[in-house]
């Protein structure tokens, strides 16, 4: 509290809150960066940060009124230091949790789309962790059930996302047996692949417009994942729950059973023991 920055806050709280995060939270092409360099920034960013959603968090809960902290320029704000490649995990994290309690009118707020623009970003950047890909699916969900919707266009980069970061995880954890990986690594890839297909089994659900995309992009990704996390009950299901929705229409079914229907009896067995000679093809 000594810090003069801080002292700037004075009584206009909600302004210079607005302008405390854009000025010194966000540090992509910010000029105050370049000007202050300093080695042990990203540590104070990260607690000042922590510290502020924190608050932002706390004045949505005890708040009566819907015009303050939505405000687009407020908003604005929040969604360019959720955004911001340089924050750690544990900051996107919390970044992504405060959404589900924003106000976010259709086409109309800047954390439209956040979550997939988070994710895609730390993806290219390299920089993307199980713990945030687990995160924003998981406020993907809290928002779904509250009513909000990915938009057929962010469904679709949402499925190619997943596509790819499927395809890499399945490629890395299949090398186990033959490269020297560590058990982090082995769980990584665990984890982003059950993430992956929780998400490509609650898009089928959601809507069949989705299938013939998720079979064109994810089916050979879907029987190869089944293939190799035959121990994982959980993934396991959610690729076998996935496969028979797609299955069900002329349109997508036939390239899956073309392409893994004797995979698949093979892999049946094991999701449902107590039938298994009821199997029939």
């Amino acid at each position: 509290m000594y810090s003069e920055d801080l002292i700037k806050l004075g009584d206009n709280t909600l302004e210079s809150l607005k302008i405390f995060v854009q000025s010194h939270l966000i540090s992509q092409g910010s000029r105050w960066m370049k000007r202050k360099a300093c080695t042990a920034w990203s540590a104070v960013q990260e607690s000042l940060t922590m510290n502020l959603y924190d608050i932002i968090t706390e004045l949505l809960r005890i708040q009566s009124r819907q015009d303050t902290l939505h405000q687009t320029d407020m908003l604005q704000a929040i969604a360019d230091s959720i955004d911001d490649i340089t924050q750690t995990e544990d900051v996107t994290v919390h970044g992504l949790s405060i959404l589900p309690k924003l106000n976010m009118n259709p086409n109309s707020s800047p954390l439209d789309g956040m979550i997939l623009k988070v994710l895609r970003s730390k993806w290219d950047m390299n920089s993307l962790t199980p713990k945030v890909w687990a995160q924003g699916h998981r406020q993907s969900k809290t928002l779904h059930s509250a009513g909000a919707s990915f938009n057929p266009v962010e469904t679709a980069l949402l499925i190619q996302l997943t596509a790819e970061v499927m395809q890499r995880h399945f490629d890395q954890s299949s090398l186990q047996h033959t490269c020297r990986l560590t058990e982090k690594n082995i769980a990584d890839s665990a984890s982003f692949l059950l993430t992956g297909s929780n998400w490509l089994r609650e898009l089928a659900i959601d809507n069949m417009s989705n299938w013939s995309r998720i079979s064109q992009l994810t089916t050979e990704r879907i029987l190869n994942t089944m293939a190799h996390r035959q121990d994982d009950p959980i993934t396991f299901g959610n690729c076998i729950h996935t496969l028979c929705l797609l299955s069900s229409t002329e349109e997508t079914g036939g390239k899956i059973r073309g392409l893994g229907g004797e995979k698949i009896m093979k892999l049946l067995p094991r999701q449902f023991p107590d039938k298994r000679g009821e199997a029939i093809p």
